[in-house]
């Protein structure tokens, strides 16, 4: 069975963030958190060297869904990207995913889960504790308030010094940030 084109799978990654996302990402090791029905899983994966997702298929476009949806959320996204020998998915929340693992064995870390200030900031705390030096890119960056007031809180506080590149898309931006927090990368 080939695989599903990234594109013709639901989600809000457009063209134009797709061919910057794989651009970043091609021959990399990513981390993406977040990713629903595998729009950007799959994205990442025709190019990646590797992509570890971690998602609980928990929740939805307008919250938490019952356990059917989720099942369903977690059915889609298995059928989109089973083809990819390169794909690992962590069947859980990032909070618990945080508690073993560190940012530092992927080249880009890919954001796109909870647009809460809780969950933001978990995962902003969780790069810093472990000095992450790598490409950290944002989706929907401006779109949510929260993530932007926090985001732009790391990046003046973090890495006030570092290379850092607004990408803008339509009426939406995403973001992307070298990291360097302190000695050679």
């Amino acid at each position: 069975m080939p695989p599903k084109a990234w594109h013709n799978i639901h989600g809000w990654l457009s063209l134009e963030e797709g061919r910057v996302l794989q651009e970043l990402c091609h021959d990399k090791g990513v981390l993406e958190i977040g990713s629903y029905k595998g729009r950007s899983s799959v994205c990442i994966a025709d190019v990646a060297n590797f992509i570890d997702c971690v998602d609980h298929f928990k929740m939805g476009v307008n919250g938490r869904l019952n356990r059917q949806e989720s099942e369903d959320l977690f059915s889609e996204f298995i059928e989109n990207t089973i083809t990819f020998s390169n794909l690992n998915l962590y069947l859980e929340s990032f909070r618990e995913y945080s508690e073993f693992s560190t940012p530092k064995s992927y080249d880009v870390v890919y954001y796109d889960l909870g647009k809460s200030r809780t969950n933001i900031q978990m995962f902003l705390d969780w790069l810093i504790e472990h000095t992450y030096k790598g490409v950290l890119v944002i989706h929907n960056y401006q779109v949510h308030k929260e993530i932007t007031k926090q985001v732009d809180k790391f990046r003046k506080t973090v890495v006030p010094n570092q290379e850092g590149k607004v990408i803008w898309f339509n009426e939406k931006q995403m973001i992307r940030i070298l990291l360097n927090q302190g000695g050679d990368s």
